[in-house]
């Protein structure tokens, strides 16, 4: 071949295009929320990497965190809008989106009025201008708000009613600690980077405890675990409180200054009966040896704290549960000192932010609608539901009932998903609309749950294709419905707006796009070190002995079903955030249930063997035996339906939690069947 001469060849050296590092943070719903060293050559992101210099992240990421470059540019991830037709998805351009958007907007609110329209914003990916959908939706003066949590709302509300606000120490105060508490929580999959802090507290000559109904990966770092019964939380923490009332292992000061207890829950605790006592102990299915071990490290072994994980919550009386652990460190004085407190999540900053100056004048009409009973309320809403515009969520996979939620989804008649990829809602949306990678727009992300540093997101890339910032999106979309008081301001000022409450304590915007991350104005090593908790009395407060008793009688009336109920868990881990993919993973022909030996003997199933389990419904499993896994629950990992058979929350029952408006999955009462060669055939 003769070589083209109007071809230039550049020398390699003008190829390589100088590397530039922008300062970023992580938008998975995680403990961690790791702050970020962006790698960009030209356009393109190269690499993700730890900042160093911010001391939660430290000189690693997970490999979720690593694989974040890797799935921004996926091939599978969307990158034009797309409108479901007849013929199947077609893609359309922005300015054709928005109008059909407009056009289903109006109609619905000419018809039934602005509650037609809803919107339901998940934790998909964290910044500040990721939640601007429900602004937009206030500016058409009212819309269906999805309220609850399918996460941790329980907990939430039971920390408020106790102390007044959700706070949580600083991470260095657990070196302080010579008890430490991992009840339901499992850092070595799910908050990685309290892995090292534990480590240098336990060389120190801490003692760690895991308290799960299974011998989760955490169990490595533990000195002892505690195999609770599944859901008995409330259980082993009464119990633990009985026994310190009984044998004076309590803090007599706070309790007597600092403590409201309207319903005369301790008198009641300190004066069970035996029988009572040993009740407590078979529901929360630890001996009364552990527990007097136990409760003597809480007390005379302290000061203790508690890392608390996010599945004591998920059962009906996932509020009872964590308020009983909250009373057991009240009464032990393991409030409001240094190497204590109850550490469910941290919600300093949650008044740090303000977003009023973008709000409409008039106040929105808004009509709630429970998360965790998604159909139920969809198909008996007046006026229905005409138009969903869903952002960062995937509920056709992650609410339970997910059977009844994907038929309540296409009761709808117009939905909008704005997506990375083609997930399970997006797949039946009418119009699924792509939008911008954590690179490729601004923002500023901050997490709830265990550090509160606030980390800003640099724009380090052009976005991909014709994807589109959600704040860029219903910018646009609210200009196209001629919403004149919608703020027609840029990113930057948006931001610097909703963080004006920064300058009170002599910070501002520009110090932390300068360095990537703050420590929060408003975290303290030690909350409530000065016991002036945020209730209406200052006080902590115990909750009603009538829950505690009402839950003991229950489980008494029910023992002989309690014992052969078999529960099933699903569970967090390492490589994936719900239904979110981070990184390829192996492909499995189903899903796998984790059983104890006893439960597979009880049901005749082998491991490797296939079988169903059923609940309201049934979903084809492959078990997987292992003395890790309780013999009161089996369990198996949260995850997409890209498994045959669908997503494990086919089997998980809508309700909610007896505070908090949450969601419960740890609920699900299953039985297995044995398939035999035949049934696998057919």
């Amino acid at each position: 071949m003769v070589p083209d001469e109007t071809v230039q060849f550049l020398p390699l050296e003008v190829l390589r295009l100088p590397e530039k590092i922008y300062k970023s943070a992580c938008p998975y719903n995680c403990f961690d929320c790791c702050s970020f060293d962006v790698y960009v050559s030209g356009n393109k992101v190269t690499k993700i990497a730890a900042n160093q210099t911010a001391d939660f992240t430290r000189n690693f990421l997970c490999k979720k965190g690593q694989a974040h470059a890797s799935r921004m540019y996926n091939p599978e991830r969307l990158r034009y809008p797309l409108v479901k037709t007849a013929q199947g998805w077609q893609r359309i351009s922005w300015p054709t989106a928005y109008e059909l958007m407009a056009n289903k907007i109006k109609e619905a609110h000419k018809q039934y009025g602005p509650t037609a329209v809803g919107g339901y914003v998940g934790d998909g990916g964290a910044g500040l201008l990721k939640s601007t959908l429900k602004i937009f939706l206030a500016h058409l003066g009212g819309y269906t708000d999805f309220v609850g949590s399918i996460c941790w709302g329980a907990g939430i509300e039971a920390t408020i009613k106790d102390f007044g606000a959700v706070l949580g120490h600083h991470p260095d105060d657990i070196i302080n600690a010579r008890t430490i508490v991992l009840w339901g929580r499992n850092p070595l999959e799910t908050n990685l980077h309290l892995v090292p802090y534990l480590k240098k507290a336990q060389k120190k000559g801490s003692k760690i405890y895991l308290i799960d109904p299974r011998e989760s990966a955490s169990s490595k770092v533990a000195d002892i675990h505690l195999k609770i019964k599944p859901g008995a939380d409330w259980a082993l923490a009464a119990a633990c409180t009985h026994y310190c009332l009984r044998h004076n292992k309590i803090k007599h000061d706070f309790i007597q200054k600092h403590l409201t207890d309207t319903s005369g829950l301790l008198p009641y605790l300190k004066s069970l009966n035996q029988t009572d006592y040993e009740d407590l102990l078979e529901a929360a299915g630890i001996s009364a040896a552990a527990i007097a071990k136990f409760t003597h490290d809480l007390f005379d072994h302290g000061p203790s704290t508690c890392y608390l994980g996010y599945g004591p919550q998920r059962y009906k009386s996932g509020g009872l549960n964590i308020r009983a652990i909250n009373l057991l460190w009240a009464v032990t004085g393991n409030i409001g000192i240094k190497g204590g407190g109850v550490n469910y999540a941290n919600q300093a900053n949650i008044d740090l932010f303000d977003f009023s100056f973008a709000l409409p004048k008039t106040a929105p009409m808004i009509r709630e609608m429970q998360l965790g009973n998604f159909a139920g309320e969809v198909f008996t809403a007046t006026p229905p539901l005409q138009v969903l515009f869903i952002s960062g969520a995937n509920p056709a996979v992650q609410l339970p009932d997910s059977t009844s939620v994907k038929r309540a989804l296409a009761d709808i008649p117009f939905k909008i998903c704005l997506e990375h990829f083609m997930t399970d809602t997006a797949a039946q949306c009418e119009l699924v609309l792509p939008v911008t990678y954590f690179t490729e727009a601004e923002d500023i992300i901050t997490s709830g749950m265990w550090n509160s540093t606030l980390k800003y997101v640099n724009k380090c890339v052009e976005p991909l294709a014709e994807c589109k910032a959600e704040f860029t999106i219903f910018q646009e979309l609210a200009k196209f419905l001629g919403l004149s008081e919608y703020p027609a301001l840029s990113t930057t000022e948006w931001l610097k707006n909703a963080t004006a409450k920064l300058a009170t304590y002599g910070l501002d915007f520009t110090t932390l796009q300068q360095y990537g991350y703050l420590d929060s104005p408003l975290q303290k090593q030690v909350p409530w070190d000065d016991c002036q908790f945020a209730t209406l009395d200052g006080k902590f407060h115990a909750f009603d002995k009538e829950e505690l008793q009402q839950k003991l009688a229950n489980y008494m009336a029910n023992r002989t079903n309690e014992q052969d109920k078999l529960l099933l868990l699903t569970v967090h881990w390492r490589d994936q955030i719900s239904s979110q993919l981070p990184i390829p993973l192996p492909q499995q022909e189903l899903p796998l249930l984790y059983i104890h030996p006893a439960t597979a003997e009880k049901f005749g199933v082998a491991d490797g063997a296939r079988a169903l389990a059923i609940a309201k419904n049934s979903l084809e499993v492959i078990i997987a035996v292992t003395d890790k896994a309780s013999p009161f629950a089996a369990y198996m990992r949260q995850g997409s339906s890209k498994n045959a058979g669908g997503p494990v929350n086919i089997l998980t029952p809508a309700g909610i939690t007896d505070i908090g408006d949450q969601a419960i999955f740890n609920e699900t009462s299953i039985i297995l069947q044995p398939l035999t060669a035949a049934d696998t055939e057919n």
